[in-house]
C-alpha cells in the first residue's frame, strides 16, 4: 500500500489532472477482480469482422462469397453444401 501511495504521489506531480480519490476506495478483494461478460462470443467474432482487431483482411464471410461468385449457380450449391458438411 505504500508503494501505491508513493506512485499516485508522483501522479500527482507530473500530472494535476489526476484524481486519486477513487483510486484507493476499492475494497481489497474487488481490486484484483477480473470480470468477464461477453468474451466468449466476441472472440469467434474475428473470423467475420477482422477490423477488429485491426487488420484490414476479409472476414470468413465475404472470402466464402468472393469464392462461390465463381462458380455458377449450380455449382454455388454443391460448393456451398460441401463447405456445410466439412465443418460441421
Amino acid at each position: 500500500m505504500e508503494r501505491l501511495n508513493t506512485l499516485e504521489t508522483e501522479l500527482r506531480a507530473n500530472d494535476p489532472t489526476f484524481d486519486s480519490a477513487n483510486s484507493l476506495s476499492l475494497a481489497p478483494g474487488e481490486s484484483h477482480q477480473l470480470h468477464l461478460s461477453t468474451e466468449r462470443i466476441r472472440a469467434p467474432e474475428v473470423f467475420f469482422q477482422p477490423s477488429l482487431v485491426g487488420s484490414h483482411e476479409a472476414g470468413l464471410s465475404e472470402t466464402l462469397e468472393f469464392v462461390l461468385k465463381r462458380f455458377t449457380p449450380d455449382e454455388q450449391v454443391g460448393t456451398y453444401l460441401f463447405l456445410i458438411i466439412y465443418l460441421i
